[in-house]
């Protein structure tokens, strides 16, 4: 995620539902703040005005865990397991590109890949194409 990014911005509400729903399978939802300049406070700030996964941990990153995981743009998930990253990409298909999005999302990768994970079965689309404001390395 990233404090200035619109598009981040704009998935707030559903990466809040997304931990809050998922939070009683046992998944554990990590904010990753990509841009190096961020701040405690500015993190804080942002979580109570978006009012951003109150149940989820957050980071500021240096750069080394979005290169790790390959994120490229924010907002952009990773899912890992025990066995390794599962998935990584768009949260869904409600952007089709910057500056177009649906009314509302049809795909909802994110949630297929945590429930595929949750009945034992293989994620369907483990990489998909994230819109998003760039991260800066």
């Amino acid at each position: 995620v990233n404090t200035e990014c619109p598009i981040s911005n704009r998935y707030a509400p559903e990466i809040t539902r997304i931990c809050r729903d998922y939070a009683p399978r046992g998944v554990q939802c990590t904010l990753v703040y990509a841009d190096r300049t961020t701040t405690p406070a500015s993190v804080a700030a942002h979580r109570k005005e978006f009012a951003l996964a109150p149940n989820a941990a957050a980071v500021i990153d240096d750069g080394r865990l979005t290169t790790a995981i390959d994120a490229t743009v924010t907002p952009e998930a990773a899912i890992y397991t025990s066995d390794g990253r599962q998935y990584r990409g768009r949260i869904d298909n409600l952007y089709l590109d910057i500056g177009l999005m649906q009314r509302a999302a049809t795909v909802h990768d994110v949630r297929d890949a945590l429930d595929a994970i949750a009945r034992g079965a293989a994620v369907r689309a483990r990489d998909t194409e994230p819109i998003g404001c760039t991260i800066e390395r």
